[in-house]
């Protein structure tokens, strides 16, 4: 697990740091100080050195673009003000007391393109021999995305590599990423074959008893959970005495929440989560109960979770659930002042002081 994370010159972010890291984490902030960002760095970061993450982190916000070019490559806006000639660095202290990094760098100059190690990227390919190049790599180089990672005593280089007909891996096959993480973005996204593949797991390991008990949170009645195919596509069903089966998402949306949450927290034993907006779909009754779900899942599992929220009434019920397990939970305030954004990190201690005072923590 990661106990301190700095983020710099990653989306509006110059250089934020968070010092006290738990388990279970939750973001808070105003619109726009950057908390979904923060997440975003974690993904990219937790994925050790893989360039597919950072050239697809825009479509997670639903920006997906078909064409790019050299002034506007897929991985411009993860630079802070869009400035391509920054370095963005990501650094984490590990629970084993490691330090992990991963930088991002953008080439443009011909002839440090020439001086990479992958002959995909030269401009002119093979030197002039044209011998063994193909049609892929006679196309012009628009620009290359470097990430650099440091794990444990290991270090790895990576490459997006921009031509006109699209981005290209190197190495094509990314390194094993360290842990296993999933990104839940705040609607649910197309995540329907991921969810029955995942809850196929659960079937193997003998979990499904596990979640179908969390979910009793919601639906009291619910007896028990089954993949089922409706118009040619494979969906998790719920069970209810004297119903037919129903579609997850036809209980509710709050339902869908959080089986796909605790579908990934209970598939990555000693990996990490993040739930953009964690909150979605639960009426205030509930979220206590969830928390309380959502961290007896994550301590069983050993799995990490940052979220986010613009919920008081969830950052309470957080609060609360963590009460007896006070060691487990961390609340982090994001300020934005004058562009820079910096982080506040309450206890669980400080954070129920804070709401018997009705201190706003948000």
């Amino acid at each position: 697990m990661y106990t301190s994370l700095r983020i710099r010159n990653f989306r509006c972010h110059e250089d934020l740091a968070f010092e006290d890291l738990a388990p279970i984490n939750l973001i808070v902030g105003r619109n726009n100080a950057g908390k979904s960002a923060v997440l975003e760095a974690l993904f990219i970061f937790s994925g050790g050195c893989n360039p597919h993450l950072a050239v697809t982190a825009d479509a997670r916000r639903g920006i997906d673009r078909i064409e790019f070019s050299a002034e506007a490559p897929p991985w411009a806006s993860l630079f802070r003000d869009y400035d391509t000639s920054r370095l963005i660095e990501l650094a984490a202290g590990a629970s084993t007391g490691l330090q992990h990094t991963l930088t991002m760098r953008d080439i443009r100059n011909p002839l440090e393109l020439a001086r990479l190690p992958i002959p995909s990227a030269k401009t002119e390919p093979n030197g002039g021999d044209q011998k063994s190049v193909s049609s892929a790599e006679l196309q012009p180089t628009l620009g290359v995305l470097e990430l650099k990672a440091s794990r444990e005593e290991h270090e790895y280089t990576a490459y997006a590599i921009l031509r006109p007909d699209g981005v290209r891996v190197e190495p094509p096959a990314p390194l094993q990423p360290p842990t296993r993480g999933y990104f839940l973005t705040p609607h649910g996204g197309p995540y329907i074959d991921e969810d029955a593949r995942l809850f196929t797991s659960l079937e193997v390991s003998d979990h499904v008893p596990d979640l179908v008990s969390a979910l009793r949170v919601l639906e009291p009645a619910l007896e028990g959970l089954s993949l089922l195919v409706l118009a040619d596509r494979v969906l998790i069903h719920g069970r209810i005495p004297g119903e037919r089966p129903m579609p997850l998402p036809i209980l509710g949306q709050g339902m869908q929440r959080v089986a796909q949450l605790l579908l990934r927290i209970l598939n990555a034993p000693g990996g990490m989560v993040l739930a953009d907006e964690i909150e979605t779909g639960l009426h205030h009754s509930v979220l206590k109960d969830v928390w309380r779900a959502v961290r007896d899942a994550a301590v069983s599992a050993d799995v990490q979770l940052f979220a986010t929220t613009h919920s008081a009434e969830c950052v309470a019920a957080a609060g609360a659930a963590f009460a007896d397990a006070p060691s487990l939970f961390r609340l982090h305030r994001i300020d934005r002042i004058g562009g820079r954004t910096s982080a506040v990190t309450y206890d669980t201690e400080t954070l129920l002081a804070a709401d018997e005072m009705k201190l706003e923590v948000r």
